[in-house]
């Protein structure tokens, strides 16, 4: 018998459709006995995995798509098997991720409350449903105005959404659900039931879709959860629902592609051994404080990186791991001698082929730095420390508690220093949500963390989907998973002790055109600008200035641009 899981357990009414549908031919366990994860996309799964990590890495997964839009596509790409509700939700996918992944189309039967003889007219209850987020007590106003009123003010009314949000109560009859949180006995037997449809839906969807426009993915296309909603709404006053022959086909077919899902072959990638690694000078390092250093070709840069660790204020026990990434010349004894000069420990590594940031730097924790009391302290090659007393300030820092610092940074354009730059991603510092880039910038530097936290970040947040290597943005893969293992020990510095050097055309993520200003793109917008974020394994989330599924009118989307 097939094991499954599901994800999130905590998405209660909806993980009870699907654990109803497939209790005879599955045994339902937790992650780690399991044969195949159901993973549940929607708002609520979305929320949940921002907060807290769970490692899917190396199990097999089927995603359900219950509610699409730009808050759970980010999901979909842990998947090795989507099923969406209607081809409509596959094209936006694939169109907004740049790939495919192997999925099939499984909508859930629709439910008709005339089937079971409900009559709703003259009931007490009222059960609205939407699909979106709204001011819900503008809409009761609305439905309970004078003339023809939907809903009589004495009715109770249960407002159940897909929301965590929880709305004012008003008036004091209205009682709020949040539906990935409520049981199906918490429903009424017998209620006039509505649906509150995005205004918004198929048309646009697929208009904008037909045309190539990434922007469908702001837009909500669920069509999913109410129909769960109707079925136990049904299955109340009618038991036997579950048994006609649209359910039943519905469970075989769920259960072949989870059958098929199960027979996927997965296999781990295998990281790179110290002896597979060309040092050419020094060894392993075990001080309080390690710089790591990844580099390529930046020779007066590099050597300068160098010359602002040895400057620095104060005895501090210190050692230097550098990893050039297959230069095209030779560097590194240059940098030896600095280092041998002020003695200083270090460990020397040349790649004879490129293998990127993120590799290189899992290596830095795993192979170089083998002492969990070591701080690594991460130094891109072109940029360098500002402030001679940083250690001083990262070393008192570190007597407070820290287990992680963030911050502060001056940015070099190669013909001035500039103050007060990227004030958002400084400020924006939420390790509550670290996978989501509105509230938490992982990347901002200086980043100091303790090795015993690195250890801990799953060698996933270093891979792309696929498992190769990610060959960008590996900061903030890494950093949300280790900002979230620190989270109660993070120390945001406000002194500028780090220079962001921008000046040149071999910089890793930022080339200025002249006259522009380092932080003048559209914040929320990563998503669409950057099609490397969805081929990173780690789902990063982002909020957008603008919602337009949730607010009426032709050409919303411009006021995102």
């Amino acid at each position: 018998m097939l094991k499954l899981t599901i994800y999130p357990p905590t998405s209660r009414m909806i993980n009870d459709f699907f654990i109803e549908q497939l209790e005879e031919e599955a045994e339902w366990t937790d992650l780690q006995q399991s044969d195949v994860v159901l993973l549940i996309v929607d708002h609520h799964t979305a929320e949940v995995f921002q907060q807290n990590y769970c490692s899917f890495y190396g199990k097999k997964v089927a995603a359900y798509v219950v509610e699409l839009n730009y808050q759970t596509i980010p999901l979909i790409k842990l998947a090795d098997y989507v099923i969406y509700q209607n081809e409509q939700q596959r094209r936006l996918v694939e169109l907004t991720m740049g790939y495919e992944i192997p999925s099939g189309i499984l909508p859930i039967p629709r439910f008709e409350f005339s089937e079971c003889n409900l009559d709703h007219s003259w009931s007490s209850h009222a059960v609205i449903y939407s699909d979106y987020l709204l001011n819900e007590d503008v809409v009761i106003e609305h439905l309970q105005k004078s003339g023809y009123p939907l809903i009589p003010s004495e009715m109770n009314i249960l407002f159940v959404s897909l929301s965590p949000q929880k709305p004012k109560v008003n008036p004091a009859s209205l009682e709020y659900a949040d539906m990935s949180a409520m049981r199906p006995d918490e429903l009424p037997r017998e209620a006039r039931f509505m649906v509150l449809d995005d205004a918004f839906k198929s048309e646009d969807l697929s208009r904008r879709a037909s045309r190539g426009d990434k922007t469908g993915l702001f837009y909500s296309s669920n069509g999913c959860s109410v129909e769960i909603l109707r079925y136990f709404m049904v299955r109340r006053a009618n038991p036997l629902i579950g048994n006609q022959p649209t359910m039943n086909m519905f469970r075989q077919r769920l259960e072949q592609v989870l059958n098929q899902v199960s027979r996927i072959i997965k296999t781990p990638v295998i990281p790179d051994s110290l002896n597979q690694l060309n040092v050419i000078a020094g060894k392993p390092l075990m001080n309080r404080f390690v710089f790591t250093i990844c580099c390529r070709n930046q020779r007066h840069k590099l050597l300068r990186c160098v010359a602002s660790i040895c400057e620095q204020n104060g005895r501090h026990d210190i050692g230097v791991a550098v990893i050039d990434d297959a230069s095209e010349y030779d560097v590194l004894d240059e940098v030896e001698s600095i280092l041998h000069k002020h003695k200083v420990d270090y460990c020397l590594v040349k790649n004879l082929s490129r293998k990127y940031a993120a590799r290189n730097f899992y290596n830095m924790i795993h192979l170089l730095v083998p002492n969990n009391d070591s701080f690594l302290i991460e130094l891109d090659g072109d940029d360098y420390l500002f402030d001679k007393d940083a250690l001083n300030i990262l070393s008192s820092a570190i007597e407070q508690g820290a287990l992680k610092t963030r911050g502060n940074l001056v940015v070099d354009t190669g013909s001035e220093i500039k103050r007060n730059v990227f004030l958002q991603e400084k400020e924006n510092c939420n390790a509550g949500y670290p996978r989501n880039m509105t509230k938490c910038s992982g990347w901002y530097h200086l980043r100091m963390t303790q090795r015993v936290v690195l250890n801990r970040v799953e060698i996933e947040h270093f891979l792309e989907k696929g498992n190769n290597w990610l060959i960008s943005t590996h900061d903030l893969s890494v950093h949300s998973r280790a900002l979230e293992l620190a989270r109660s020990r993070i120390t945001q510095i406000d002194a500028e002790i780090y220079a962001y050097d921008l000046s040149g055309d071999q910089h890793d993520s930022i080339i200025l055109d002249e006259g522009e200003m380092p932080d003048s793109w559209e914040y929320g917008t990563y998503l669409l600008q950057d099609d490397y974020l969805f081929k990173m394994y780690i789902p990063l989330f982002e909020e957008p200035r603008f919602v337009p599924s949730a607010r009426i009118g032709e050409g919303l989307i411009q006021e995102i641009f």
